[in-house]
């Protein structure tokens, strides 16, 4: 991932960790980086469904590997829990549910 997204700063091409010691990426490590961009992307088109999809849920769990993400909608916003067993951590999301007024 990209540390400018949020990403670790050691699996970016410029500097430490990961890829050749000049800081320019092998194959094999771009290759990683596209896979598990594609893997999280995945994920996350399974959360979205089942948070927006044809049979919409109120609350749901996704696992995925050492991932886990709990969601949890209400009138007024969508939560997002992302529980990261290797490292004990947890990232809650909050997204305010869209209100539509009707005009009249």
């Amino acid at each position: 991932m990209n540390p400018s997204f949020g990403g670790n700063p050691g699996n970016s091409g410029s500097g430490g960790g990961g890829g050749t010691t000049d800081g320019r990426d092998t194959r094999a490590d771009l290759f990683v980086r596209q896979l598990e961009g594609r893997l999280l992307s995945a994920l996350s088109a399974q959360v979205t469904e089942a948070i927006f999809g044809d049979t919409p849920q109120d609350q749901g769990t996704v696992e995925f590997g050492d991932t886990t993400i709990t969601f949890n909608r209400t009138p007024e916003a969508i939560t997002l829990d992302i529980i990261d067993a290797v490292n004990g951590t947890t990232t809650t999301i909050t997204v305010p549910q869209l209100v539509t007024l009707s005009g009249g």
